[in-house]
């Protein structure tokens, strides 16, 4: 656990220093803003290298999980011991895909672009991988691409009794017909959503994402 704390330090200093620098950098001089990009490059370069070992882990991890698929299984109902058996239904036939691994280190890194190119590729190859779909709605939604990312909450809707995931595309949705100026749809599908799970109903865009984090396959 300390070194989890360290980590998190870590990022919470970068954090407070790029705060700084935007806070900065408007009223800077030229001088100073040369001074300031130094330090963005430093950032840059640090996040950089912190994302690579760390996407590396992931795929080190998801190969173990491969080639140990009773271990995955066993760290699957660790993961989800809390909840019950009827909203825990699998979403997908593989565990700790190392493709699904690196799309989902993208996501988390709000890295959506590259998330969403990983998980066209392994859509193509696992078609029936229900959480790998959502992942990849979710990161068209969050780039703005509603058109792409509509279809694919459709998709899901009809091939799962998950109650999360169910609710995960409702409220999705709901966000995408808002767009629209649909809001007696849009409203309709908050309903359906909050029915399923009232938490991701709460926070549209934020705790949608969120609500990814109690699937399988998530650390």
């Amino acid at each position: 656990m300390e070194g989890i704390d360290i980590f998190e330090q870590l990022f919470m200093t970068m954090n407070e220093h790029l705060a700084e620098i935007a806070a900065h950098y408007g009223s800077a001089t030229s001088q100073e803003k040369v001074n300031l990009d130094d330090q963005l490059a430093m950032l840059k370069k640090m996040s950089d290298e912190y994302m690579e070992l760390w996407l590396s882990f992931e795929e080190k991890l998801a190969g173990f999980y491969v080639d140990h698929p009773a271990s995955a299984t066993s760290s699957a109902a660790a993961l989800n011991h809390s909840k019950k058996a009827s909203d825990q239904q699998p979403v997908a036939q593989t565990q700790m895909d190392p493709g699904f691994a690196k799309a989902q280190g993208f996501y988390k890194l709000y890295m959506f672009k590259h998330a969403v190119r990983e998980l066209e590729i392994l859509i193509k190859q696992q078609p029936d991988d229900l959480l790998a779909r959502t992942y990849l709605a979710m990161g068209y939604l969050r780039l703005g691409e509603d058109g792409d990312a509509y279809p694919h909450f459709q998709m899901i809707l009809p091939l799962t009794d998950n109650k999360q995931l169910k609710a995960i595309s409702y409220n999705a949705m709901g966000c995408i017909q808002i767009n629209k100026k649909n809001m007696q749809k849009a409203m309709e599908y908050f309903s359906l959503s909050h029915q399923l799970d009232p938490a991701c109903f709460m926070e549209p865009y934020s705790q949608v994402g969120a609500n990814l984090h109690h699937q399988q396959r998530l650390p």
